[in-house]
């Protein structure tokens, strides 16, 4: 789980990123706190938005464009490796995923707060001999989400995916650096399969 920064299209790659970009993003005020009528008024915290957990609707371009260039951008914050992606690059894999994702070989979940993608997850169905597995492509959590269970519900709904499509184990790769993430894995009930290792020359 990180949360790693977007580029706006159009900045230099210099330029300070946002943190998520979204064309379905709608700029939002927090609500003004309530006061009481009393001598020493008291402010009433506004309730934490809530959090609304659904499948990427594949019909809203701009919600597909989004979700792609969040998933390519999970790596910016510890991979050093992760390079930006340009916008034909994005606009390929948008194409891509509208031709070749269906829910028999891929699940896509977006978690929206007011409308925000707050977090994503993606698995997709593979083969490997007789066995159906299904591997995780992706999983991000904004940080102000994080710590409220979001991850956890989001794995819990991407299993029962892979399970609905036969799938007799799940795959994931994680930085060995995400502390977090490994944790919650072993958690959940992965175990050490392979070793990934990469030689810098």
């Amino acid at each position: 789980m990180s949360e790693p920064p977007v580029k706006r299209e159009g900045e230099r790659a210099s330029e300070p990123r946002a943190a998520v970009i979204t064309e379905l993003s709608a700029v939002t005020l927090a609500a003004e706190p309530q006061v009481t009528p009393a001598a020493e008024p008291q402010v009433t915290p506004a309730a934490e938005p809530q959090l609304v957990y659904r499948l990427l609707n594949y019909k809203d371009i701009g919600e597909v464009r989004a979700f792609v260039t969040q998933m390519f951008a999970i790596s910016a914050e510890a991979d050093p490796f992760h390079f930006d992606k340009s916008p034909e690059f994005i606009d390929r894999w948008v194409l891509k995923a509208l031709r070749e994702e269906n829910p028999t070989n891929t699940f896509a979940a977006v978690v929206l707060e007011r409308r925000e993608i707050v977090a994503v997850h993606v698995l997709r169905r593979f083969e490997e001999g007789p066995f159906v597995g299904a591997q995780v492509a992706g999983l991000w959590v904004a940080e102000r989400c994080r710590r409220r269970g979001v991850a956890r519900q989001l794995k819990a709904m991407g299993e029962a995916w892979a399970r609905s499509i036969g799938a007799q184990f799940l795959n994931t790769n994680v930085l060995s650096q995400n502390a977090a993430m490994l944790e919650l894995n072993r958690e959940l009930g992965f175990e050490n399969y392979r070793v990934n290792l990469r030689k810098r020359l």
